[in-house]
């Protein structure tokens, strides 16, 4: 959901954040949203293998889970995102349009909500909200961990009001720091920190980690009910081939500063043979499970659209391509990263070029980008 720093590609990826395996720890289903592509028809519904939560099975283009708050429980949509840090839920209060229709917590239903410090507020890249800070007893993937400090949203801008989730539970790296004084008890200082922080902290989950796969659709891959799953303590050896590929961090603004995004070197990006690291100064991907589109410099994102032909589309905003590029062997775009192996990720142009459907779910023979030009 975050855009990130200037000169940096997001994608979306496995993230395993230790190189431990356990038998031990919680895994969530996800669901699956469709994407939000110009044209494309509501989801189609069904049930996921476990439990009975809907999923979205017409385009890959979001994941969500679900978690609940307070005592008794109040249940949310969560969108799991590593591009940002901090849990949060719109609240009962909240009557902007990014609120409409959504699950909205009351903190006056909860036997166990503890109300924080000063509002605050969290911008990311497709807009912004006001949070109430408090603490709340949290449950997911039946284990319950308690005295979770969250944000609950008096408001969200209009772009939430499309989104099929509640709210968004932050996996990036922790940093907004410091501590929140509760408003009840203005000399009772606590540290924020994050769920999978007190997860670990409180004895829930082995290992301080945590993994995501995500089942893309595909008439050749099994279980298509089941959107993918995200991992807490540890890595489940049946969702990867392997082996993994671990990669450092990348310092804040490159001087020795703790990272603040899951943000590693990029050492070449290229789409067949040809090479689009054409800037001359270093630049980096943050790993973004938040995010559908893939963010790249502008020289990158000129020299891309040339090679595949592309148009700009000004009334949808984006570049079309012809579809037959989507079936191309020669047109995978490849990423191999800094500071570890030189093993190249390989993205088909159908995980970057996106078919448009009409309201029947038939082609429409028009195809779109799905890069953006880094805004920041």
């Amino acid at each position: 959901m975050v855009r990130p720093s200037s000169t940096a590609i997001t994608i979306v990826s496995i993230l395993a954040a230790a190189a431990l395996h356990a038998t031990e720890g919680m895994r969530i289903p996800l669901e699956r949203r469709g994407s939000a592509s110009p044209n494309v028809n509501s989801a189609i519904h069904g049930k996921l293998h476990k439990g009975d939560e809907t999923f979205y099975n017409q385009r890959d283009h979001s994941f969500f889970g679900k978690i609940s708050l307070g005592d008794p429980p109040q249940e949310f949509k969560i969108l799991f995102d590593t591009g940002s840090d901090m849990l949060w839920v719109p609240s009962a209060a909240c009557t902007s349009p990014g609120c409409k229709g959504k699950n909205l917590y009351d903190g006056s239903d909860s036997s166990t909500y503890l109300q924080g410090h000063s509002p605050f507020t969290i911008q990311y890249g497709t807009g912004s909200g006001n949070f109430s800070d408090g603490y709340e007893t949290f449950t997911i993937g039946g284990i319950t961990i308690k005295h979770q400090h969250f944000g609950a949203a008096f408001y969200l801008a209009n772009f939430f009001d499309d989104q099929n989730f509640d709210g968004i539970m932050g996996l990036g790296r922790f940093k907004v720091g410091g501590t929140t004084n509760r408003a009840n008890d203005p000399q009772n200082a606590d540290p924020i920190v994050l769920p999978l922080q007190n997860m670990f902290a409180q004895g829930v989950i082995p290992l301080n980690l945590f993994s995501f796969w995500m089942n893309p659709l595909s008439p050749t891959v099994s279980n298509q009910d089941l959107g993918g799953e995200i991992s807490f303590g540890y890595i489940d050896d049946s969702r990867y081939v392997p082996p993994i590929h671990y990669y450092p961090l990348v310092p804040e603004n490159g001087v020795g500063k703790t990272p603040t995004f899951w943000d590693i070197a990029i050492k070449d990006v290229k789409i067949g043979g040809t090479s689009f690291m054409t800037v001359n100064h270093p630049i980096s991907a943050i790993i973004d499970t938040g995010s559908s589109s893939i963010l790249c410099p502008s020289s990158a994102f000129t020299s891309i659209v040339k090679l595949l032909n592309g148009i700009l589309d000004s009334s949808e905003g984006l570049y079309s391509v012809s579809c037959d590029l989507l079936e191309s062997t020669t047109l995978d775009l490849k990423f191999t990263f800094g500071g570890g192996d030189d093993f190249e990720f390989v993205v088909p142009p159908k995980g970057y070029i996106l078919a448009e459907l009409d309201k029947t779910n038939t082609p429409t023979g028009r195809c779109f980008l799905q890069l953006e030009v880094d805004p920041s």
